[in-house]
């Protein structure tokens, strides 16, 4: 569904077995959106985009520690354009209990205003294993903080430009990783050679070409797949 007001969740409560719904938010967000959102029965795949100004950035905020109780959810794809958000997204629920306990799959593109510390948060999601962070203005210093996902085994942080070779140590960290998305940084060579040696990964994705990309290829765990287009 593609829509700006409540009209898509009218649509939605009729089909009870409805288990994905997208939508495109373009003017003001009605809070009761997200309530009945959280209380679909059998929703666990959904994905929002808000095309508005910076004016509706507290109501974001609130409309997002509603979705918290979205309970049955395994992935989300949101735009998050600040840590306030990403805090009323992802903090406990008033209970103590952890949001989304069935989440596998986080992707947040597009950010801005997430800092380093705000990644903390992401402690409090305990089945995630997929993290996209693509677009989103990340640098060395927000790497360290994703050390924290223990069970992460996917990681794309694509079209970040500002992680460089500085940067892969605290990658290199996270020996569980299996599918690394790396496109549009500034990794090095050097630095790539050094990611290659994660013992788990099965697919690597990277700019890179000729024999370059054919000694990366000899570097790799066996069955791993290289993605360099």
């Amino acid at each position: 569904f593609y829509d700006s007001s409540e009209a898509v969740v009218d649509a939605a409560e009729w089909m009870p077995s409805l288990s994905n719904l997208t939508m495109i938010i373009h003017r003001q967000i009605p809070l009761s959106t997200f309530e009945r959102i959280a209380r679909l029965p059998r929703l666990e795949r959904l994905a929002c985009y808000f095309n508005g100004d910076s004016r509706q950035m507290p109501e974001i905020a609130r409309a997002y520690a509603e979705l918290r109780r979205a309970g049955r959810l395994k992935r989300l794809e949101l735009t998050v354009h600040n840590g306030e958000q990403l805090a009323a997204l992802v903090s406990p629920l008033p209970d103590g209990s952890p949001p989304f306990p069935e989440l596998r799959e986080l992707r947040i593109a597009g950010s801005r205003g997430i800092e380093p510390d705000d990644l903390d948060q992401l402690m409090n999601l305990p089945s995630l294993i997929h993290l996209e962070l693509s677009y989103s203005n990340l640098t060395n210093a927000h790497l360290p903080h994703l050390k924290q996902l223990p069970f992460l085994r996917t990681l794309y942080v694509e079209a970040n430009p500002h992680i460089t070779d500085e940067g892969v140590a605290a990658i290199a960290s996270m020996t569980q990783l299996q599918t690394l998305n790396i496109k549009g940084t500034n990794i090095s060579a050097d630095g790539l050679r050094r990611l290659a040696k994660l013992p788990r990964l099965r697919c690597l994705r990277a700019h890179m070409g000729g024999e370059a990309r054919n000694e990366l290829r000899k570097l790799l765990p066996p069955r791993c797949e290289l993605d360099t287009n």
